[in-house]
């Protein structure tokens, strides 16, 4: 009977220990960082689930767009609201931009290709193609903090001058102090940034075929150079780089019909794309900014406030006013009749292909390169003109 028994517990023994292999199973949605870095199809997934960092809600998605405009005197919330943004436009202690978890998420991926990559097997120009795309949406994703967070370089208060801080590695291991760095200063972010960039574009130019608008090509890390540049005040740089876009992206002012700069994004020099299953629906740019348009008009032109969608943001009336009565621009808004409001709805964002809740966002466009090129030259000594016939272009083409 003892022999018995211990020939039960080592049999047991030996079907636990083969056991060990059905238990220890791996998550079916997600996949190790050491095989998502292991080779080039692998980085390639992580670039995707950059871009997909970058379509989030508290991102372009939405809130990065809606809430900047409503701190600004661009956007006020209507009297019948849903509460969405009225902390942010009453500008309450607290509300604020908001995308520090999502911007450190996107540098987070970013790292893990900027860092492996180079260590892959695989073709010289895809692997550029791949690291370069990801030097750029990490630098994007610092200016965007630094834009939220910090100063503007050589503005600053009381002597403040810190930016962020700066994470150039992957997150592997324990949880100790490299995990929350110490925020670095302004200009020492704004030279990681264009250190970034200036990279990139070395490994992109001649080496983008068919990625843009919806990938990051040459011309997009120049828009973002060009942007970065005029925050620093760097007129020249911001010039040269604003040329760069507008002489080689092949883009041209929209002066047909304005819908189509987001509808088929004409004047897109990087915009995201979004598919069905990904679109925000409720909690997109289309849903706070109108809602589904049935169509229907009163004897003064007013739409009914019917339709799926908040509508809770509207344009304001100085920047109503601001525009001239031939403003192709006007031809966005509707008209809609919402409480006792008389108000407009801002239909950039109107449903792609007629999906609600489903519109691709413009990120650079060829207009703001425009103003960015004007700026630039106005503060630069003897060329003034320029700047003046850039503008010009602009008001020519919104007529």
């Amino acid at each position: 009977m003892k022999k018995i028994t211990y020939i039960c517990i080592y049999t047991l023994c030996v079907i636990l220990s083969s056991c060990e292999s059905w238990l220890l199973t791996s998550p079916k949605d997600s996949i190790s960082a050491d095989d998502a870095t292991s080779n080039i199809e692998n980085l390639s997934s992580v670039l995707i689930s950059c871009y997909e960092a970058l379509q989030d809600d508290e991102y372009y998605g939405r809130d990065f767009i809606v809430k900047s405009e409503v701190l600004s005197d661009n956007c006020r919330i209507t009297i019948a609201n849903t509460n969405r943004f009225v902390n942010e436009y009453v500008n309450a202690e607290g509300a604020h931009m908001d995308c520090w978890a999502i911007c450190y998420t996107l540098i987070g991926r970013t790292n893990h290709v900027i860092t492996n990559i180079d260590k892959v097997e695989g073709n010289i120009f895809e692997k550029n193609r791949i690291k370069g795309q990801a030097l750029f949406l990490r630098a994007l994703a610092y200016h965007d903090l630094l834009r939220s967070y910090a100063r503007e370089p050589g503005k600053y208060v009381d002597d403040f001058d810190l930016g962020v801080p700066v994470v150039k590695k992957p997150f592997v291991g324990k949880i100790d102090k490299t995990v929350f760095p110490q925020r670095d200063k302004v200009d020492d972010n704004y030279l990681f940034v264009e250190n970034d960039l200036l990279e990139a574009f070395r490994l992109l130019e001649n080496n983008d075929g068919e990625l843009a608008p919806y990938l990051v090509s040459a011309v997009a890390v120049k828009s973002l150079l060009s942007r970065v540049y005029l925050y620093q005040e760097k007129w020249e740089s911001a010039y040269k780089a604003a040329s760069y876009v507008i002489e080689k992206s092949g883009i041209e002012l929209e002066k047909d019909d304005y819908i189509k700069v987001f509808s088929l994004q004409s004047e897109s020099v990087f915009a995201l794309a979004y598919t069905i299953s990904e679109g925000l629906i409720f909690d997109s740019l289309q849903s706070i900014y109108s809602r589904v348009d049935d169509g229907k008009r009163d004897e003064d032109g007013f739409g009914n406030d019917l339709g799926a969608g908040y509508g809770d943001v509207v344009p304001s009336d100085s920047l109503l006013n601001s525009y001239g009565s031939g403003d192709k621009r006007y031809s966005v808004l509707r008209k809609v009749k919402k409480g006792n409001e008389q108000i407009y709805w801002n239909q950039k964002f109107n449903g792609h292909n007629g999906a609600f809740g489903v519109d691709d966002v413009p990120v650079f466009r060829i207009s703001e390169i425009y103003l960015t090129r004007a700026e630039a030259c106005s503060n630069i000594p003897e060329m003034e003109s320029l700047a003046l016939d850039d503008l010009n272009d602009l008001r020519e083409a919104r007529g």
